[in-house]
């Protein structure tokens, strides 16, 4: 799956005053999460169960046969020394016919079991496949490949062929011209299942909501368990993509009761994933760890290595998320393990790129860009081309990190060029959302406002809650670098209003924290603090480290400028503890960076420039040439002043 992680960078500008962002839409992680479960002809639990009886049937027949030949051996000596009667050899010849027919029943078993089995592996391949989407979901299509008609045959092959080449519109119309053609009411629950694929992977929820609404009223009256699961399922992704976390549970919760309750277990685990998926979201990570262990034993049981992966995956990325990155490192070197051993590119680039991701985080972006440039060649080599975007932008990240704008600005904007190709609308404002921030950074901010508004359109169209937030949030940081506070804030309540409507305690937090540094600039610091301690509280209660780290940074400004040195201080070298314990390398430099400046100001200057230099070497293996700049401008004023 493609999700979108709000980070928020270091809190400060050396020398320049309190730097506070949120990054909306960024960085891209791409990750597999079986939220969802591809079912295939032959995967039902009724199927499953008759190849079990077949073969147990065939080993049966087996040990009968080899009974028979050994008496038979034994008829035959007899025979020659001439001591059975006439009776007795009719009842051989009737023993010899009935072992024709067993002969014959068992290759007829035999036959079946091949055919069935022929049948199951073609399955197998087709979800490696299907599986290579932004975010899996469930297909329905049972019936559709053993269509009598080879003309319908070859309409659906086409179509699941063209959705797999990202070319969703040409495939909703294939799918569409087999829907006018009377299908079974199975049938045609099938084809609404792809038809709401292809509209949710083009980005419009709306039809996407209405294709699979109607595949669950089909389901249900065709009386088909698992299409119903797999509807209610689909319906869920969409209210969690739309940030209606709430509905989307309820729609899982109803889709798991139902795996349930017919065994199936490979369902029930990638609606556990789900599950873990939205707690995420709304900030419960220890609630989120437990569904997605649930899933991973699951997958383990039953064999399913693909499952198996993606789940240490997901583990990997909420254990990033509690600031916990060598364990998150752990679990995603396993998955990558894993991914490579079944073949499973898709995987592999995924897993490639959260490793990234972690790099970045840790402050190592050589190590970063490696891990993104293998997993963007591997999405290119199977034509992924909704990866290869994920995979730039990612890259971009890392350049824009590093200070190099103009590289960043070049990644960023082939992303985007890729995206709008695909008709991919989520990832287009997640792209213009990058190019927002880098105009951002290079002093435009009339130019970052126009990428950002049109962000926020887009997302508002496709009823992305959590990216309209998320966009109302940045639109606010750029009014407020530009000196229009009143603006700002409007902008960031309204991003509060939908973050709290929402339940991302995430977004909520960050939202608080900005609009506590509005406060700051406006001259009203208690205020201020009381929306930094709010954030600061949340950031706590879901164990997001990070956001904490960053918040107590906050704060401390909000102290320097009161004039309480020491407390500022106390605030400063809490964040630092923790910046250094999860391995947040660029926070480790920024508050190396703010604690030079306090002694800096306390008449220290032999500590602050020892706290200086420090910051300094971070920031020169970093690569961030902007933070190098503002540290040796710090650095030179002590000098200058001795």
């Amino acid at each position: 799956m493609v999700i979108n992680r709000e980070k928020v960078p270091g809190n400060f500008f050396l020398g320049g005053g309190p730097h506070f962002q949120i990054v909306g839409m960024n960085p891209r992680v791409q990750i597999i999460t079986i939220e969802s479960v591809l079912l295939k002809v032959g995967l039902f639990e009724d199927d499953e169960q008759r190849i079990i009886v077949w073969n147990e049937t065939i080993l049966k027949n087996i040990h009968f046969l080899l009974k028979i030949s050994k008496n038979l051996l034994f008829i035959i000596s007899m025979i020659q020394l001439k001591m059975l009667d006439q009776a007795t050899l009719y009842l051989i010849i009737a023993i010899l016919i009935s072992l024709l027919i067993a002969l014959w029943i068992f290759f007829i078993q035999w036959w079946l079991g091949k055919r069935n089995a022929k049948n199951l592996d073609d399955i197998g391949q087709k979800v490696d496949t299907l599986l290579q989407r932004p975010t899996p979901i469930y297909v329905f299509t049972d019936g559709l490949r053993n269509l009598p008609d080879i003309h319908k045959r070859q309409i659906f092959e086409q179509a699941t062929k063209l959705s797999e080449e990202n070319r969703h519109g040409e495939a909703i119309e294939q799918f569409r011209i087999l829907l006018s053609q009377n299908p079974t009411d199975e049938q045609k629950s099938a084809l609404l299942s792809h038809i709401g694929n292809a509209f949710y992977l083009k980005g419009d929820y709306d039809e996407s909501l209405g294709a699979h609404r109607e595949a669950l009223r089909t389901a249900e009256r065709a009386g088909v368990l698992i299409a119903r699961s797999v509807a209610l399922g689909n319906i869920g992704l969409i209210y969690k993509d739309k940030g209606e976390s709430d509905t989307a549970l309820k729609y899982f919760e109803e889709s798991l009761k139902i795996a349930r309750e017919i065994g199936y277990r490979i369902g029930e685990a990638s609606i556990l994933g789900n599950i873990g998926v939205i707690y995420r979201g709304k900030g419960e990570l220890d609630t989120a760890l437990k569904y997605h262990q649930d899933a991973l034993k699951i997958h383990r049981e039953i064999g399913y290595k693909l499952g198996e992966a993606s789940g240490l995956g997901n583990i990997g990325i909420i254990y990033q998320d509690k600031g916990e990155p060598d364990t998150a490192l752990k679990y995603l070197e396993d998955a990558l393990k894993i991914d490579r051993e079944i073949g499973y590119k898709l995987g592999e680039a995924n897993q490639l790129g959260n490793i990234g991701l972690i790099y970045k985080d840790k402050g190592e972006p050589d190590t970063a860009l490696k891990y993104h440039e293998d997993a963007l060649k591997i999405h290119r080599e199977i034509g992924y081309k909704l990866g290869e975007a994920s995979g730039l932008g990612n890259i971009g990240l890392i350049y824009q990190e590093k200070g190099e704008l103009d590289i960043a600005l070049k990644y960023h904007e082939d992303a985007l060029k890729i995206d709008r190709e695909i008709g991919y609308k989520l990832g287009e404002a997640s792209g213009l959302g990058n190019i927002g921030l880098i105009y951002k950074d290079k002093g435009e901010p009339d130019t970052a406002l126009k990428y950002h508004e049109d962000a926020l359109k887009i997302d508002r169209e496709i009823g992305y809650k959590l990216g309209e937030a998320s966009g109302l949030g940045n639109i606010g940081i750029i009014y407020r670098g530009k000196g229009e506070p009143d603006t700002a804030l409007k902008y960031l309540e309204d991003a509060l209003k939908i973050d709290r409507d929402i339940g991302y305690k995430l977004g909520e937090a960050n939202q608080l924290g900005n609009i506590g540094l509005i406060y700051k600039d406006t001259g009203e610091p208690d205020t201020a603090l009381k929306y930094l301690e709010d954030a600061l509280k949340i950031h706590r209660e879901i164990g997001y480290k990070l956001g904490e780290a960053n918040q107590l940074g906050n704060i401390g400004l909000i102290y320097r400028g009161k004039g309480e040195p020491d407390t500022a201080l106390k605030y400063h070298e809490d964040a630092l503890k923790i910046h250094r314990e999860i391995g947040y390398r660029l926070g480790e430099g920024s508050q190396l960076g703010n604690i030079g400046l306090i002694y800096q100001e306390k008449g220290e200057p032999d500590t602050a420039l020892k706290y200086f230099e420090e910051a300094l070497i971070i920031f020169k293996k970093m690569g961030a040439a902007i933070l190098v700049i503002q540290i040796m401008e710090n650095i030179q004023k002590i000098k200058k002043g001795r």
